[in-house]
């Protein structure tokens, strides 16, 4: 999710995410963050879904298509 939100910064074309509180401070920490030096937490497949699916959203409707490897990650446990 770090680097899909900073390739999403990096084209210019992030919108404000209309994502919950938490997943808001994470995107937030991510931009401000070195990947080595985040927080440890615990992640599971909820942690952040719904920033991840803005991110995915965002590409989406950029680059006209859908993104098959979504669905494909999204089915691995």
């Amino acid at each position: 999710m770090y680097f899909t939100l900073w390739s999403v910064r990096l084209q210019g074309f992030l919108a404000d995410p209309h994502v919950c509180e938490a997943s808001r401070e994470i995107a937030m920490e991510m931009l401000a963050t070195p990947v080595s030096k985040l927080a440890e937490r615990e992640w599971t497949r909820r942690t952040a879904s719904d920033l991840r699916k803005f991110l995915i959203k965002e590409i989406e409707e950029h680059v006209e298509r859908r993104l098959t490897t979504v669905t494909h990650l999204e089915a691995l446990d």
